[in-house]
């Protein structure tokens, strides 16, 4: 949308529920401030790739399922993360103030389910939230993958 979203002002989006690197009304969030210090200590420049907070949302569930299966009797094996991915809930510090990240073995198995509105603001260069944090987890229906009909039912 340009160079700086001009052309996006006030356009509203849902957010799946996360956080965002390059927020600057998030800059003052501890988990923000720690990845973006990380990054930097390494000469990466946040900015640099809009994907890079992707990676961050996707790799700390599976950091924490990956340590705590580690602790499990046994050690890390493919019982003990299996185990451990299918009985999670824990408060993921990458995702916005009252998003849950919780898998109840094969009832439910996304971990995030939910997000808000945001609107674009222009003069801010930033996401301003519009609602109250929508959690559904727990409602989305697992299915089963027909593969000769490639749909899921």
């Amino acid at each position: 949308m340009g160079g700086d979203g001009a052309a996006a002002d006030k356009w509203w989006q849902v957010n799946g529920g996360l956080k965002e690197l390059n927020d600057p009304n998030q800059f003052n969030d501890a988990y923000i401030a720690y990845v973006r210090g990380l990054l930097q200590a390494k000469g990466i420049d946040p900015k640099s790739s809009s994907t890079i907070g992707s990676g961050v949302s996707y790799a700390w569930p599976w950091i924490q399922a990956l340590i705590i299966a580690g602790q499990l009797d046994g050690g890390l094996t493919r019982s003990n993360l299996l185990v451990t991915l299918h009985t999670f809930d824990m408060t993921n510090p990458y995702a916005l103030p009252g998003m849950r990240a919780v898998v109840n073995g094969n009832k439910d198995a996304c971990f995030t389910e939910g997000g808000v509105f945001q609107s674009w603001d222009v003069a801010k260069q930033a996401w301003e939230i519009e609602s109250n944090v929508i959690d559904l987890s727990g409602k989305s229906k697992n299915c089963a993958w027909d593969q000769a009909a490639g749909v899921c039912k």
